[in-house]
């Protein structure tokens, strides 16, 4: 595997790992639940946007264990990783996302990881809101 297999992944290996269907992994980038960028025709998906989107699930961050598989992270930590968050960028996941979209923010590596973190921080606020 090269450098660039080990930081973007196939919508089929994504499937695999969720024993899902491959149809429903790209549903999930074209809604935009994904991120996603194309080479050509290729779909990849980065590594920390599956990671943030696996942490958004069921409204709990999770994170892959040392097999690979998918674990609950503490409970609790929605809110220390939401402060962290804070800390980091200066604003809340929601304003952040409209900045980068608009560009506002520059496009960089760290920039780029936060707005990974930024989405799966407003999946679960929104989870979060919609339930109480």
């Amino acid at each position: 595997m090269n450098a660039f297999d080990d930081n973007y992944l196939r919508p089929s290996d994504i499937a695999r790992r969720l024993a899902l269907h491959r149809s429903q992994i790209y549903k999930l980038i074209k809604d935009g639940t994904l991120p996603h960028i194309r080479i050509g025709r290729a779909v990849r998906v980065p590594v920390g946007a599956f990671e943030a989107y696996l942490r958004s699930l069921h409204g709990r961050p999770h994170a892959p264990d040392a097999t690979g598989r998918v674990v609950a992270s503490a409970p609790g930590e929605v809110a220390s990783r939401l402060a962290a968050f804070q800390a980091a960028t200066g604003g809340d996941p929601f304003a952040y996302l409209d900045a980068w979209k608009s560009g506002e923010i520059a496009d960089t590596a760290e920039n780029a990881e936060n707005a990974m973190d930024a989405l799966a921080l407003r999946a679960v606020l929104q989870r979060e809101s919609a339930a109480a």
